[in-house]
């Protein structure tokens, strides 16, 4: 059962972060933003390492929220839906992947789906609204593999099931978690739920997925149990204080294999240092398509410390208004849209490009840290620009006019990375002249768009990027 919560807009303060600060653009685009509550029966599961079919020990009917923004116009919508696992980490829910996604999802005519996907959220949105919220209700954090699966259903139904009013069922679903999030689709996709669902529906319960800034490695996080309830506690580093069940590091399910539908793992240089375990090949074989790509000189958190010039907007439907306060690594708007497009473009048979992983130098006399946090003696090898070797090459990385480099005060994981802007004697010593750097950026980009790493509509943004205020 699907029902709206009425006046989202008119109360911008219950949605999440990202998307009631964007609502300007999200109208001007032609788009609206609609807040639902969806209720249905759902399993937990017991942990069977992995086995099916898994046995289960609880039922319960849940009822989360949904937050949608979606076209108003049937004839703009493309029917490609990206559905996001929000974020719940801290306490408070946040979308990762509207901020650098959403030029791509308004200029394209895809709609948007949310969901509120544990119980720390839910009694969070209780408490701001006991009026709003007080008929939501996720008793354990284990239902959460059948409430996916209950979107996924709903979106293949005219309007989305009540969630795309006006709209056409679903043609594609691509769904997406970032950090923990993500690590919610690793155990969706390792513990065989996207193929127990399918079955159950008679197609794919969903088309494609992306797993963002989010690695296997990663110990307390890096892989979900699929019957965990409750919030852990972490320090300063991460590491989880007190007694928990965490899967062993080196277990297989850390490492997503067999998926029938495309998988893309999309992480950061950060989450590189605790992958190193668990990377995998890309595969375009049938069964098992998988591609990671890797973005050298960005760190899980979006946002830089310090930048030295002015940040351009991005295409028609974001202007310098609607961006946060501490900005974010500019081309990953470029690169999250390429790659967005790569995996709509996967599930009709078009193979996705393919990059090289970073690479990673590790010491000889180095132990590992079984618990899967501590990987500060891991370093990235570096071009010689100053840059990590390897990953997706993207203009700011090949054609450099700042050194990316990660705070070394920060913590221990997810620090914070800094642009500092090289001087006019590095540029001449790197270029010589304006003229040649201005031809290389601009060769490069045309490559770039060739190798379908950057898409040709954001060329102008890319280009004001890395021209603004250039002068050496």
């Amino acid at each position: 059962m699907i029902n709206e919560i009425p006046g989202a807009t008119e109360s911008p303060s219950y949605l999440p972060e990202q998307i009631s600060q964007n609502l300007a653009t999200i109208r001007d685009a032609g788009y609206d933003v609609r807040e639902y509550s969806i209720s249905a029966p759902a399993r937990v599961f017991a942990d069977s390492n992995g086995a099916l079919p898994h046995s289960v020990t609880a039922t319960s009917e849940f009822t989360s929220r949904v937050v949608s923004v979606f076209p108003l116009s049937p004839e703009r919508f493309s029917g490609n839906v990206h559905f996001e696992l929000l974020n719940p980490s801290g306490g408070m829910e946040s979308s990762m992947f509207w901020p650098d996604a959403a030029g791509y999802i308004l200029q394209r005519g895809d709609a948007y789906v949310g969901l509120t996907c544990k119980n720390v959220i839910v009694e969070a949105l209780k408490a701001s609204s006991s009026a709003r919220y007080a008929h939501l209700s996720v008793g354990h954090d284990g239902l959460l593999w059948d409430m996916i699966a209950a979107v996924g259903r709903a979106l293949r139904t005219s309007e989305g099931g009540g969630m795309l009013p006006g709209l056409k069922p679903a043609e594609r679903i691509i769904a997406n978690g970032w950090s923990q999030s993500g690590s919610f689709l690793r155990t969706y996709l390792s513990e065989h739920l996207h193929a127990l669902h399918s079955l159950e529906a008679g197609h794919d319960i969903i088309d494609g997925y992306v797993i963002g800034v989010s690695s296997g490695g990663f110990g307390p996080m890096g892989y979900v149990n699929i019957d965990r309830d409750g919030e852990l506690d972490f320090d300063e580093d991460l590491r989880p204080i007190g007694e928990f069940d965490q899967l062993e590091l080196d277990d297989p399910r850390r490492v997503v294999r067999g998926a029938s539908v495309p998988v893309m793992e999309f992480m950061t240089e950060d989450e590189v240092m605790q992958h190193q375990w668990h990377s995998r090949g890309d595969s375009d074989t049938p069964g098992d398509l998988y591609r990671c790509y890797q973005i050298p000189g960005r760190g899980h958190i979006s946002g830089v410390r310090r930048v030295h010039y002015e940040k351009p907007v991005d295409g028609r439907h974001m202007s310098e208004g609607d961006l946060p306060d501490e900005p974010e690594h500019v081309a990953t708007i470029f690169l999250l849209a390429a790659a967005l497009d790569n995996v709509i473009l996967w599930t009709r048979g078009v193979t996705p490009p393919r990059a090289d992983p970073i690479v990673v130098d590790i010491p000889a006399s180095y132990v590992r840290d079984m618990a899967g946090v501590d990987y500060r003696a891991l370093r990235s090898a570096k071009d010689s620009s100053g840059h990590a070797r390897g990953g997706v090459r993207y203009l700011d990385v090949d054609v450099p006019r700042t050194l990316m480099a990660a705070d070394v005060d920060g913590p221990l994981t997810m620090k914070y990375w800094e642009h500092r802007a090289l001087s006019a004697e590095q540029m001449r010593s790197l270029y010589g002249s304006v003229d040649v750097y201005r031809e290389r950026v601009e060769r490069r980009l045309a490559e770039l768009v060739e190798e379908r790493w950057y898409l040709p509509e954001h060329v102008p943004a890319a280009l004001h990027h890395a021209l603004d205020g250039i002068d050496f």
